[in-house]
């Protein structure tokens, strides 16, 4: 990142000139995400230009416009990757400009954030490593399977040869929003700069700058701006993603809550929210610290801090309390609140029923994570914090339980108990593993237009 004022301005940002989700969730039960090669540009620049102009034979591209009461059958959305944007015909002065995360791609940072072992690019997926293929991913979110089925026929009908399949993932939610650890999920989102209405709930973290989700605009970091590639009317308001196809080991996970309510003559449930910082039913640790109780309201469910600095309530080292230290003392003194990313995700395969016999059904969490710089936000979460813990001298060196990298021989969970020694938890292996990843950018509504209209 670096310091911008010579730029040209960018405007701010209305509902209608941002893709949809970026700035609030669409509540609707089933996505997918569908990542192609781009071989013909031209029929997909065509395609752009027609689902961004009101053309009502061409389903649009969704913006963060409210469609009001009644909610469509399904709303699209579109990133590229940095060779997505070559192959559509971007000039190399513009591509030379973007930030050498995006350009180097999601493989290329795997060590940086974790992606080893057995969640190493060359156990992803097949194809979705190679970012001489991975282009575009195109998201659709439906009401039911059937309509984005349709929605995608007509995709596909509309693009032609341009492009074809690497790889595609199907999610449906979970009741009561849960994903598949059991957990109560999509609680806490940041809340944007002239966007709070989207996510109304209150709490105690402050608004995001612009420019930590819209490149063009000023950073939570004082006095910078994100890198900003010319020319400014096609990237000025777009926002990167991290595209994440997370296998979660469930029956795993839940024989470690089992062990490790054996050897410590605790409660599993009162383990699995000293592990995440919240019940599994998603009342927080501060708020419910002595038992889970009935669901909170949502409207104050999420207005909480971090007052017991030696995480005698709320574990230093729970998930919750790494992804967001919120109000928490944290070594690096100013950064509580600049890597905030907003998550969209959706849980894929199917839920376990209680008491079954473990399978070999893939499950886990469709997972995107937006913000205005990689490095800055997602990488600094996934690798100083998730990994490392490197925000508390208490837990620097171990790796976050639910997501971390971690490995029998040295993984580490301490809960600390006023009344007594603590508690720590140990030998327990990797319950997430990559099988996806992809770095991409999310263009403004007048961007894609630019794209139609500009990338030749």
């Amino acid at each position: 990142m670096t310091q911008t004022n010579a730029q040209r301005p960018v405007p701010s940002p209305t509902p209608a000139d941002v893709q949809g989700w970026v700035v609030r969730g669409y509540n609707l039960g089933h996505v997918r995400q569908v990542i192609c090669t781009i071989h013909n540009p031209e029929p997909l620049r065509t395609f752009l230009g027609r689902a961004t102009n009101g053309d009502p034979s061409t389903q649009q591209i969704q913006s963060g416009e409210h469609w009001g009461d009644v909610k469509p059958p399904s709303a699209l959305n579109v990133a590229f990757t940095y060779t997505g944007l070559a192959a559509l015909g971007v000039p190399a002065r513009t591509l030379a400009g973007f930030p050498t995360d995006f350009s180097h791609g999601a493989p290329a940072r795997a060590i940086k954030i974790g992606d080893v072992g057995d969640s190493a690019p060359d156990r992803w997926d097949a194809g979705t490593d190679d970012i001489d293929k991975v282009h575009v991913v195109w998201t659709i979110h439906g009401q039911q399977s059937d309509d984005i089925d349709a929605a995608w026929n007509k995709l596909a009908a509309a693009t032609g040869s341009s492009m074809s399949v690497v790889a595609s993932y199907d999610g449906s939610a979970l009741a009561d929003n849960k994903v598949h650890f059991g957990y109560v999920d999509s609680i806490s989102q940041p809340h944007i700069e002239s966007f709070e209405r989207d996510n109304p709930a209150p709490d105690k973290q402050p608004v995001a700058p612009l420019g930590s989700f819209f490149l063009g605009h000023d950073s939570q970091f004082e006095d910078v701006k994100f890198d900003l590639p010319t020319p400014t009317e096609f990237v000025g308001n777009g926002t990167y993603n991290a595209f994440r196809v997370l296998e979660q080991d469930v029956f795993g996970f839940e024989a470690f809550l089992r062990r490790a309510a054996e050897e410590t003559g605790r409660d599993p449930e009162w383990i699995a929210a000293k592990i995440c910082g919240r019940w599994r039913n998603g009342n927080s640790l501060e708020q419910y610290p002595d038992h889970q109780g009935e669901p909170a309201d949502p409207a104050t469910r999420n207005d909480y801090g971090y007052p017991d600095a030696d995480g005698s309530i709320c574990p230093i080292g729970s998930h919750m309390r790494r992804a967001n230290p919120r109000d928490a003392a944290i070594v690096q003194r100013a950064a509580n609140h600049t890597r905030r990313i907003t998550r969209r995700g959706m849980p894929y395969g199917p839920l376990i029923a209680p008491d079954q016999e473990p399978d070999d059904t893939p499950r886990g969490l469709l997972g995107n994570f937006l913000c205005g710089s990689l490095t800055a936000q997602f990488e600094g979460v996934q690798y100083d914090w998730i990994n490392l813990g490197l925000q508390h001298p208490s837990i620097t060196g171990t790796n976050d339980v639910l997501l971390g990298a971690n490995e029998e021989l040295t993984s580490r969970f301490t809960i600390p108990m006023p009344d007594g020694p603590d508690l720590v938890l140990s030998g327990f292996p990797r319950f997430v593993r990559t099988r996806a990843s992809t770095y991409t950018f999310l263009p403004s509504i007048p961007g894609l237009r630019w794209l139609a209209n500009a990338a030749m």
